[in-house]
């Protein structure tokens, strides 16, 4: 046999074990060590990394524009030690790409960026917590279009700008917390009606925190705003505590029995008072309200960077990335009620979710402010109603 003859032997028997090769999920060989060290830290199996290589599969001209770009400017509201550790694993697959992280506060956030793109300077190239600014990105154009991102569509549709333009990169839930020396587990309400219905909740048992966009929103997104203009005085005339501390301090309150329960309370918060064996809990009637964090691309700055950075981001591995770093309940279809991400996920799995958007924070959100503020100024005895 000749030696030609030889390796197309070799080629067709080899051939079989290719294809194999070629089709099998991420292994623990594939992935970046620092994944590896994350998904070993958590307890996690690799295997739940399964097709994240086919997510991070992107067109090779952005892979190569993105070596010709400069330094990937991403501003947001994350710890810079906690976007430090979350990028490690991206930092390895993209070695050719440095960052410029900014954490600044909201006003500086939004309001400079767009200063500064009206006049025709790009400041950022990734922004994240634009809250209820997002339509006037949009109004000035100045967002990129997401819907070529491999992992675009990996993020539920209720948590992504229906034109492209922004995606959700963490959530939080909003129920209620409560004291479980206090509160019997069958009082708890199964929907918000039964909130208002059970007198259990009355005479001052509920602290109410003055956030309704963190819950009350999204219920009016899922609900209507006639059923929140129902829903209203129902609420207040159960009496509620009025608390003007912030929910962290709520959450503590409760712990301490100065409440039975407080409402709006966060699932990440109430898991770490009871972490500490305080004895609290969290309950979601349904709708579950959700808050969405949102990230954007800015036009016209390093945007193929940025695309490989949002992709990654929204990819499997780049959310439990963010979840080790800072412990944020991942937006990933994947992982939406799965008890290691998300905080009381026996709680929420199931259940219809409730998510205010950055689009229904603009459109509905000052109209609430106002109809809430009458009835919470008319129980603080500050205006009539």
């Amino acid at each position: 046999m000749s030696p030609i003859d030889c390796r197309r032997v070799l080629v067709a028997l080899l051939a079989p074990i290719g294809f194999v090769a070629a089709g099998l999920s991420a292994t623990a060989d594939t992935l970046p060590k620092s994944t590896t060290a994350m998904l070993d830290s958590l307890k996690v199996e690799h295997s739940i990394l399964d097709g994240v290589d086919a997510e991070m599969k992107v067109p090779d001209a952005w892979l190569a524009a993105a070596k010709k770009e400069s330094k990937l400017r991403i501003t947001g509201s994350r710890d810079a030690k906690q976007f430090t550790e979350m990028v490690k694993p991206f930092r390895e697959r993209y070695p050719f790409i440095d960052f410029d992280y900014s954490r600044v506060s909201y006003g500086n956030r939004v309001v400079q960026i767009l200063v500064s793109y009206q006049q025709g300077r790009v400041t950022t190239d990734v922004i994240t917590g634009l809250g209820g600014s997002v339509a006037q990105f949009k109004e000035l154009k100045a967002l990129e279009n997401l819907t070529d991102v491999p992992t675009y569509n990996s993020t539920p549709a209720n948590m992504r700008d229906e034109e492209g333009f922004w995606v959700g990169h963490q959530v939080t839930h909003w129920c209620i917390t409560y004291n479980t020396k206090q509160i019997k587990e069958s009082d708890l309400p199964q929907t918000w009606d039964d909130l208002v219905t059970n007198p259990i909740w009355r005479g001052g048992h509920l602290g109410l925190g003055n956030r309704p966009q963190l819950w009350l929103l999204s219920l009016w997104g899922a609900k209507g705003e006639d059923w929140v203009k129902d829903y209203l005085p129902k609420l207040f005339g159960l009496n509620p505590q009025l608390r003007k501390e912030g929910i962290n301090a709520m959450i503590s309150l409760t712990s301490v029995g100065e409440m039975w329960a407080n409402l709006p309370g966060s699932g990440y918060r109430t898991q770490l008072e009871s972490g500490k064996g305080a004895p609290v809990s969290f309950h979601c009637p349904v709708p579950v309200p959700v808050s969405v964090n949102v990230m954007a691309i800015l036009r016209g700055g390093n945007t193929n960077s940025a695309k490989l950075f949002v992709n990654w981001n929204q990819s499997k591995e780049g959310q439990i990335a963010q979840y080790f770093a800072d412990a944020s309940a991942p937006v990933h279809s994947a992982f939406q009620d799965d008890d290691r991400f998300v905080p009381y996920a026996h709680n929420i799995r199931g259940k219809p979710i409730a998510a205010r958007s950055a689009n229904l924070l603009e459109e509905s959100g000052e109209q609430l402010f106002e109809l809430w503020n009458g009835y919470w100024d008319k129980r603080a005895g500050k205006s009539p109603l």
